[in-house]
């Protein structure tokens, strides 16, 4: 709001109006969007590696996506990277790194950041030594086990907390990490921006559940799932898009729950009550023997 205080020739002015249109100015603060990523999986030497950044939460985000490799010696990141990738960004969503063929063995790491713009935060970079970015190369001449691996999701009603498990057998000792994405609702080609992204370490054979995700509105959601693979073990995935165990359809109507749970007791069943017993009656008395007859 303007005043003009006047003068001995002017009459100050009514000062603008507090509504008014033209000294409006609207400020938005600035998102802060989520950064997290995911390296390829475990190679044979001679193969390519590649990085995969999943950015989310942007108020309509541009700007670029930087991703750089440090060679396997490096475990701080704190030389100088052997390989740079920058790709520009167009709103939330994967973002992948071109891809780089390692010209020797080992584990190698990936750092990614986010530059942000006019209307949101910087995000990362990402942890140097996240087990999520680490690009494993076999050296020549391992031949990996393909170890087995099936997902299942949870059934959840509207609001409640969504998980998938992973299923993994076979493995020879097996390490990496197991990425699970989520799309939906009713993306039933999972191909647009994933509604969530974790990574979970693994540390052998067995099952590994993802975090919850609050199901935010109805729909059906569809799970797709990779295991890294390691040293010993072959990357395994992804789960198909559409896979009847991956999907959880979410009403927003709750689903009546038939089983209680071991907590909520059992009402007793009704048993009809018996009718009494009548009360006995007396048999007849015999009637008395006729008179005898004298001659």
């Amino acid at each position: 709001m303007a005043t003009y205080s006047g003068n001995p020739n002017n009459v100050p002015p009514k000062p603008a109006g507090c509504a008014d249109t033209s000294e409006q100015v609207q400020i938005t603060p600035h998102a802060d969007p989520q950064l997290t990523s995911s390296a390829s999986g475990a190679i044979a030497l001679g193969g390519a590696v590649h990085d995969t950044a999943h950015l989310s939460g942007g108020n309509n985000p541009t700007g670029t996506i930087t991703f750089k490799l440090y060679p396997a010696a490096d475990r701080t990141c704190s030389g100088h990277p052997e390989f740079t990738s920058t790709g520009t960004v167009s709103g939330n969503g994967d973002y992948t790194s071109r891809s780089l063929v390692p010209s020797a063995a080992g584990d190698y790491r990936w750092v990614a950041s986010y530059s942000g713009d006019s209307s949101n935060h910087p995000a990362g970079p990402t942890g140097c030594g996240d087990t999520a970015e680490t690009a494993t190369v076999r050296p020549a001449g391992i031949t990996p086990d393909v170890p087995t691996f099936s997902t299942t999701t949870s059934r959840p009603d509207l609001g409640g907390p969504l998980h998938d498990t992973a299923h993994l057998a076979g493995g020879v000792d097996p390490g990496g990490t197991i990425t699970f994405e989520l799309y939906g609702p009713d993306d039933q080609t999972c191909s647009k921006p994933p509604a969530f992204v974790t990574t979970v370490a693994v540390s052998g054979n067995g099952d590994y559940r993802s975090p919850a995700f609050v199901i935010p509105v109805p729909g059906t959601y569809r799970w797709v799932v990779t295991y890294s693979g390691d040293v010993l073990n072959a990357a395994v995935g992804p789960t198909a898009c559409g896979d009847p165990a991956e999907i959880a359809s979410v009403s927003a109507t709750p689903t009546p729950n038939l089983d209680p749970g071991p907590n909520v007791p059992t009402p007793p069943k009704l048993h009809p009550k018996p009718k009494p017993n009548p009360k006995p009656t007396r048999p007849p008395r015999p009637a008395p023997p006729p008179p005898a007859v004298t001659g």
